[in-house]
């Protein structure tokens, strides 16, 4: 069967959504067992390029612990952190499929697994640029003009403008300079830099797309980037 027939089409969208949807999960996110790889925290390139492979292994109907083991011979990072985090990573993905039994009623077949690992990995691909992406002054200009942003929030907005100047702020790091800490208000409001939202979109729609095609495999520059649009990763 065609695997984008009609009847495929929708089980791969269900399975993108449900993966990207459940990623915050406790069984995929916690940061007290270092579950933190999906969104965006450390070599958040070795983790895209991890789930796109393991992906790919399960549309070969490999294992999970073929997928796992050859994953890790394949990247095999070189700093012990980065070693420990692509294990985690690893071992953690089982669990989106523990999430769609308890939903759907079944085990999924290697091709709703292969989708649902795709769907962790476009929520990775958000959060890179919702936690990763560096402040810049014309997008605090913006967020001031369109009262999305607030000086008053801040502990001291003159030294907050100065870090941002100089490029030491990424989004995931605003809280630390306000009074009161919030990842709500800026790192994860879409209306905050707004670039950042549509050039995610821009990203995932080139992951999936290049994911698709034949031979095809894992490329940095699937992730969209532009100095002039405020986007800095």
């Amino acid at each position: 069967m065609d695997k984008f027939s009609g009847k495929n089409k929708n089980l791969i969208h269900e399975c993108l959504v449900f993966g990207s949807e459940k990623a915050d999960n406790a069984k995929l996110h916690d940061k007290k067992m270092n579950k933190t790889q999906l969104h965006a925290m450390g070599n958040y390139i070795l983790h895209l390029n991890a789930l796109w492979l393991y992906a790919k292994k399960l549309s070969y109907n490999k294992t999970d612990d073929n997928c796992r083991d050859q994953v890790l011979n394949e990247l095999r990072p070189i700093k012990q952190d980065e070693q420990k985090d692509l294990k985690v990573l690893l071992e953690t993905i089982p669990e989106i499929y523990k999430l769609y039994k308890n939903e759907k009623g079944h085990n999924p077949n290697n091709f709703e697994k292969q989708y649902l690992v795709l769907g962790l990995a476009l929520h990775l691909i958000g959060d890179i640029y919702a936690h990763r992406s560096i402040v810049t002054i014309e997008g605090v200009k913006q967020a001031i003009s369109n009262g999305v942003m607030n000086k008053n929030d801040f502990r001291n907005f003159d030294e907050f403008i100065t870090k941002v100047k100089q490029g030491k702020i990424r989004c995931s790091k605003i809280d630390e300079e306000m009074k009161k800490k919030s990842n709500t208000k800026y790192e994860d409001n879409s209306a905050f830099m707004p670039n950042r939202f549509l050039y995610s979109k821009k990203t995932c729609k080139s992951f999936i797309s290049n994911y698709v095609k034949n031979d095809s495999s894992f490329n940095v520059n699937y992730i969209k980037r532009s100095d002039s649009d405020g986007i800095i990763l």
